[in-house]
């Protein structure tokens, strides 16, 4: 009722899921505030909205010094695919926020806010979706910011210990800031460990998923592989079953889109590369 999705079907609006279902609908070519619910009327956009600031901050705060730059960046980023303005979403200027956690010396967004399993410490999914709600927004992020992102780089060419979710938003992240070719070495380094970890199913998945593939991390590795100029990602990655594919057979009777774990959140995720439309344009 408050127009934010169940995402993990647990009873009431999450405020991650939400943000990622505006990313999906903008992704495949609809409005987000084209959703409605039935009685209320109140669209995700008014929920997201109600609920940035206690998403994006350190409980009780409301500056810059207690922002997670991830969280934000992803609200920032959902925003600019709802044509809202990040200068006044939900109360607050989100983008001068997370512009202010930007550590020149590092190249990090980062602060020292930190609840339950948020943090706002430098790490590769802040970073990644810092870049990306900025750029989304309309801004532009330093090349020191780019560099970080890449100075986090594994040698297999992942991010985070082989995790192909978040290989894969840093791949968008480094090709949406700018400063990054999709031909550039730490760009094709990370499709070589795609194109090493691809199931035979077509797809990707964690190292603690069982299931022939995943459609959250399948979704992003789409979003990775559009951002890269596979646009459609199908003949050049069937093995022998293209991602696409592959995703679309994960499809409930439903209408949801998972396996084992499927939900509204996975169902988003697998839009977010289904859609073959970058997430900060």
């Amino acid at each position: 009722e408050d127009g934010g999705i169940d995402a993990f079907l647990g009873g009431g609006s999450d405020p991650s899921g939400t943000a990622r279902t505006i990313l999906a609908w903008a992704a495949t070519g609809h409005d987000p505030e084209a959703l409605r619910h039935v009685d209320t009327s109140k669209t995700m956009v008014d929920y997201l909205s109600s609920v940035a600031i206690s998403y994006t901050h350190q409980t009780t705060y409301t500056d810059s010094a207690h922002l997670f730059p991830g969280n934000a960046g992803l609200v920032l980023a959902a925003a600019a695919a709802a044509n809202q303005d990040g200068h006044n979403f939900g109360g607050m200027d989100l983008i001068t926020q997370l512009q202010e956690t930007y550590i020149e010396a590092s190249g990090a967004y980062s602060t020292t806010a930190t609840e339950g399993w948020d943090s706002g410490l430098a790490s590769p999914v802040n970073q990644a979706w810092a870049i990306i709600g900025l750029i989304g927004a309309g801004e532009s992020v330093p090349i020191t910011a780019t560099q970080y992102l890449i100075e986090q780089q594994e040698t297999t060419g992942a991010w985070t210990f082989g995790d192909p979710d978040i290989t894969a938003l840093c791949v968008t992240a480094l090709i949406a800031s700018g400063h990054i070719d999709p031909t550039a070495e730490p760009v094709q380094s990370a499709l070589q460990f795609l194109r090493n970890t691809q199931l035979d199913s077509g797809g990707w998945r964690p190292w603690w998923d069982t299931d022939p593939l995943n459609a959250d991390s399948t979704g992003w590795v789409l979003q990775a592989l559009v951002a890269s100029g596979y646009v459609p990602p199908t003949v050049s990655w069937a093995n022998p079953t293209s991602p696409v594919d592959a995703l679309l057979g994960m499809q409930q009777p439903d209408g949801s889109i998972g396996g084992t774990y499927v939900n509204p959140f996975s169902t988003s995720e697998a839009l977010i590369g289904l859609g073959q439309q970058p997430v900060y344009m």
